[in-house]
């Protein structure tokens, strides 16, 4: 799998994904599909502090992640929150565990040191990835939010980065 910095180019066929699971999953809890300028509120494309990338195999796209600012208040300045999507063909076969490892890699040498990943309680393959990878969970809160006809909770996990 390659990863690079996504750029301007990549952010349709990234955002189609997104909806893609708007639609069909809970792994997000927005009810309908995001405009682009949305999804570019939401993620970073070029930021010198945070970033997403593109995750491709043979030139084809199969997912993307990122980070970004976990909150505004600058209190939490050193902490960040990841996320990554990635095309239900190719779930299943250690790519996020990938991914994962090369957002913790960069968000190192960007001298973060706290991460957080909030997951859909529906999202048992994800929330595995983030026990296997030595995420300590924090919080579990039930019944959070309503979509597809049924209560959804959101499981944080959080870790340490020291630099």
């Amino acid at each position: 799998m390659n990863i690079t910095k996504a750029r301007q180019e990549d952010v349709d066929e990234m955002l189609d994904l997104y909806n893609y699971y708007i639609k069909n999953s809970t792994a997000t809890f927005d009810l309908a599909e995001i405009s682009l300028d949305e999804f570019l509120n939401r993620i970073k494309i070029d930021s010198s502090k945070y970033e997403t990338y593109i995750c491709k195999i043979d030139d084809r796209m199969i997912g993307f992640c990122f980070y970004i600012p976990y909150r505004s208040n600058l209190a939490y300045a050193e902490t960040v929150e990841i996320g990554l999507y990635i095309k239900p063909e190719f779930t299943g076969k250690k790519y996020g565990e990938e991914m994962v490892k090369y957002l913790e890699n960069a968000i190192k040498e960007k001298a973060f040191r706290n991460i957080i990943a909030s997951i859909s309680s529906d999202n048992v393959y994800s929330t595995r990835l983030f026990q296997r990878l030595g995420y300590c969970q924090c919080a579990d809160y039930k019944e959070l939010a309503y979509k597809h006809n049924h209560y959804v909770g959101i499981i944080d996990f959080q870790k340490l980065i020291y630099v």
